[in-house]
């Protein structure tokens, strides 16, 4: 089933509460297919502290918590309810309510891999992450995220402003996972031009007496001067990826700053019958298997042809 919000997007504009955040706070790259999705949320500060000379590297790793990622599924619907509405009539005191029957799109997102939980130390999210979709009419370009939930006035918790950075029309389109079995999830989406890749945690974590996000353990290991265990929180990696018209794929936002601006590693292919969906792509080394969940491509010469990729792997 197609997504209405399926594509690559960029987020101008933040609005929660009475805290709001733009495009000159976070770089934000959310890629979407119609299966899974990688989002990735920078501080545009962070590559500036990181280099000021007096920041220390409890100051580094402190800087660098403060990024966000996550990656799952995301689940498209129709959330049907009511408007109750009042009428008065000629001025009578008799009171007429009037009951409307309205639908709208709604997106579910199951975190399969996300920054902000940690196992065994972070209380995980009561229940998935859900909002709904408003489209601006006569166009997929640009749409608002409203939460699901509101508040004791009736207004949403926040609101997202997108902006597609892809085109709409005849775009490819890729979504993988790590092969069932793998010692760290992981999830790659392609749509068009823009690729979104993020690997899971390397490390295991015993229970915690508090459950704490990770910018609350990070903090607290910091407070003890406990750098190592502060930098351990942080070690999942997500970027996005600009795929340029000669073939050369280059990361130009990752949570590991030093990756940034260097061209990201050559895919493989594992031929298994004749089926787009039963082949495996080898990434970024041929250690590292890949499942083919949603590929737009529907022929293997096709798949090798968006990815670049030269010749099959035995």
């Amino acid at each position: 089933k197609k997504l209405d919000v399926c594509g690559a997007w960029t987020r101008p504009l933040f609005l929660g509460e009475w805290e709001h955040s733009t495009g000159d706070d976070e770089r934000v790259f959310n890629v979407q297919t119609n299966t899974l999705f990688v989002d990735i949320r920078v501080p545009v500060h962070r590559d500036a502290c990181l280099k000021d000379p007096e920041c220390d590297e409890a100051t580094k790793v402190r800087i660098l918590s403060r990024q966000h990622a996550f990656a799952g599924f995301t689940v498209q619907s129709q959330y049907q309810y009511k408007s109750n509405k009042k009428e008065h009539r000629n001025g009578d005191d008799v009171e007429k309510r009037k009951f409307q029957c309205f639908s709208r799109t709604c997106c579910t997102r199951h975190h399969c891999i996300d920054w902000n939980y940690v196992p065994n130390c972070s209380q995980p999210r009561p229940r998935p992450n859900k909002w709904f979709v408003e489209m601006r009419k006569g166009t997929h370009d640009v749409w608002k995220e409203w939460a699901f939930g509101k508040n004791g006035h009736g207004q949403h918790y926040y609101m997202e402003r997108w902006e597609r950075l892809d085109s709409y029309e005849n775009k490819f389109i890729l979504a993988l996972r790590k092969k069932r079995g793998s010692l760290i999830d992981g999830i790659l989406v392609i749509v068009g031009d823009h690729c979104n890749y993020i690997h899971g945690r390397t490390n295991t974590y015993e229970a915690g007496k508090n459950l704490m996000t990770t910018v609350g353990l990070v903090d607290m290991s910091l407070e003890n001067r406990q750098i190592s265990t502060a930098r351990s929180y942080i070690d999942i990696e997500a970027g996005h990826v600009s795929i340029m018209p000669n073939g050369k794929w280059y990361i130009d936002c990752c949570t590991v700053p030093e990756k940034e601006g260097k061209l990201m590693e050559e895919f493989r292919i594992v031929q298994k019958g004749e089926s787009v969906k039963n082949c495996l792509i080898l990434w970024p080394d041929s250690t590292c298997e890949w499942e083919i969940l949603e590929c737009s491509s529907e022929s293997i010469d096709d798949l090798k042809a968006k990815l670049f990729i030269e010749t099959l792997q035995a």
